[in-house]
């Protein structure tokens, strides 16, 4: 059995509602009202159609209705949940093996079942269309009352409401503007699609571009011309502009992407202030705002708009008439940063924007009232080590200390490279970016542009692309690069008696009686207590070290597993009772900068075995 981490996730906090129930809190006229749900652990998707919020776990279970208790079944319980979307009041699900189920309105023909044989289905219902074309659907996509089918072949299929042409029909049996009462086959060489639960329109991807149909009224496709585009158009961007996502309102677009000069830019049309302009918008132009914000993260309420940046910080903008900017405020176009207590110290948070609402879900673990996070977890313990003036660095620019086998992973450079081009900078700058570095987080708006600078010298297109937790797998599996061998004896059964002996009468062995275990010298000192200890108060230069905690070998490799990923791999060798034992006792010996966080993955390990 080999174990590893699920992430822990929560809809941990939602504002909005006001009079209307389109949240899970069922506070009135509250700006921002939190709320924990501890049988929503582990989730996995989440979407939201008036009334109801849908969620979906990661052991597969589902939840609906506004309080998220109602649980939903799908007819093949051994399906797996792969994606799911909502319109105004309908619902579609795709599942690994590709099959399609709907519930909701159906009044449109929205569900992809024909409105002459039921009005309203209340179960999941399976859309067999595609089983009997022998088509296979990977991405599915709700307007307001319609439903998008992208096929792998790259065939569009859509049902639903036609009435601003949104369905984009170019078949010669079909007019542009009638409706369709059964799926449709819209159009072909489709590479993505994006809508939104309150919009009545489309955008889809091409080769050629990006392409348009639908409600054009209030400008929000981007054509100064305000009327319906009954035909696809491409889209007008930028010179050089390249999309990476797209959020969908009921009267306004965001698109977000990279400039011809590889900077980030967040574009937005339509009607203001939904739009994050003054004034209403027929293209799609920039949000100067957020230029000196790195956003990681967009989404498009019926109203309102939200934005997640890198830093964690969010921002809201558009109509307020159900406190969906979760503040006391008239409706504004400025972005106006939302101040969340309870969120301030998690990472890794992700948004969502319901009609009049918002939910804000993270992936950190809690163990006893702490908040545990993989990667923050990571970046505390190395940002750390690089600030600790004894930190046994064996490299410096510009007096500047750092390690080299970690620094060239991290960059992919050798050595002579990075003191080139670091060269050019000075000992403060060459600071700030070891510090990112280090902890693979960015701690200011004027760090990321100079870490793009310098990002850029080093061939680095995209900085994103330095993981962290990605590079320290990288060094683990690469036995060369590990400068340093922890020697363990493995102890037998009989040995226990002699626990009381004194630890002095190891030093008698032979080396050879040791097995070792590879590692890198700087990952001790930023995980381990105890080696920090014992290399600041040696005056002897070694390559290697006894382990006295009489542990097994296995226990100690499981150990140094963890000083790399986070994570604790138990395989089906391991004697499940005897390694958990032991690897308590080896955390508490070994002073783990965060054994709560290892603690707390042990006591799951053990409650699934």
């Amino acid at each position: 059995m080999n174990t590893t981490k699920k992430e822990e996730k929560e809809v941990n906090f939602c504002w909005g509602s006001g009079a209307s129930p389109n949240a899970i809190s069922s506070a009135i006229n509250t700006p921002i009202t939190t709320e924990k749900f501890s049988h929503l652990q582990n989730i996995k998707l989440i979407t939201q159609q008036n009334p109801q919020t849908i969620v979906v776990k990661n052991d597969n279970d589902l939840y609906n209705s506004k309080n998220l208790r109602s649980k939903m079944e799908l007819p093949d319980k051994n399906e797996i949940v792969k994606s799911l979307s909502s319109g105004h009041s309908h619902s579609v699900i795709l599942t690994e093996s590709n099959k399609v189920y709907s519930f909701g309105l159906n009044s449109r023909s929205q569900l992809g079942h024909s409105y002459q044989t039921i009005e309203t289905i209340k179960e999941l219902k399976r859309i067999d269309y595609f089983t009997k074309k022998k088509l296979v659907v990977k991405k599915i996509q709700c307007g307001y009352s319609q439903t998008y089918f992208l096929c792998e072949n790259s065939h569009l299929y859509a049902c639903g409401t036609n009435s601003n042409g949104e369905l984009g029909i170019e078949t010669q049996t079909q007019s542009a503007t009638k409706g369709s009462n059964e799926i449709t086959f819209c159009t072909q060489d489709v590479l993505d699609i994006f809508s939104g639960n309150y919009s009545y329109f489309l955008l889809y991807l091409k080769e050629e571009g990006l392409f348009a149909v639908g409600d054009n009224t209030r400008g929000q496709l981007g054509f100064e011309k305000k009327v319906n585009i009954v035909r696809a158009k491409l889209v007008e961007l930028p010179m050089g502009f390249e999309h990476t996502s797209i959020a969908c309102g009921y009267e306004h677009t965001l698109i977000l992407g990279n400039s011809s000069n590889s900077q980030q830019q967040l574009l937005s049309s339509g009607k203001s202030p939904n739009n994050g302009h003054s004034t209403h918008r027929c293209k799609f132009e920039p949000i100067d705002f957020f230029n000196d914000h790195y956003i990681k993260q967009i989404a498009a309420g019926a109203f309102h708009s939200l934005v997640l940046t890198e830093e964690q910080r969010i921002f809201c903008f558009g109509h307020n008439d159900y406190h969906q900017l979760g503040k006391e405020i008239a409706a504004t176009y400025k972005p106006t940063e939302v101040i969340i207590p309870e969120i301030k110290n998690h990472t890794n948070l992700q948004i969502y924007a319901g009609c009049y609402c918002n939910y804000v879900f993270h992936s950190d673990y809690y163990a006893d009232g702490l908040v545990c996070n993989n990667n923050s977890l990571l970046s505390k313990d190395l940002l750390q080590l690089f600030r600790n003036e004894s930190n046994f660095s064996d490299s410096s620019i510009k007096e500047v200390k750092f390690h080299k086998i970690f620094v060239e992973c991290r960059i992919g450079k050798p050595l002579d490279q990075i003191e080139q081009v670091l060269d050019g900078y000075s000992k403060e700058q060459i600071i700030k970016f070891f510090e990112w570095v280090y902890s693979g987080k960015l701690l200011s708006s004027a760090q990321r542009k100079l870490i793009e600078e310098i990002c850029m010298k080093f061939g680095i297109t995209d900085r994103r692309q330095m993981n962290l937790q990605n590079d320290l797998l990288k060094l683990f599996k690469d036995q060369d690069s590990k400068d340093f061998n922890i020697l363990v004896k493995d102890y037998d059964d009989d040995d226990d008696d002699d626990d009381d002996d004194d630890d002095d009468d190891d030093d008698d062995e032979e080396e050879e009686d040791y097995e070792e275990i590879p590692v890198h010298k700087f990952l001790l000192l930023a995980r381990s207590g105890l080696f920090r200890e014992m290399f600041q108060n040696t005056t002897q230069e070694s390559n290697s070290v006894k382990d006295y905690s009489r542990k097994s070998i296995e226990s100690i490799e499981v150990l140094v597993g963890y000083f790399y990923t986070n994570t604790i791999n138990i395989t089906a060798d391991h004697d499940p009772e005897f390694i958990f034992e032991e690897l308590q006792d080896s955390a508490e010996y070994y002073q783990l900068s965060n054994g709560i966080h290892f603690g707390y993955q042990l006591k799951k390990i053990l409650k699934k075995n």
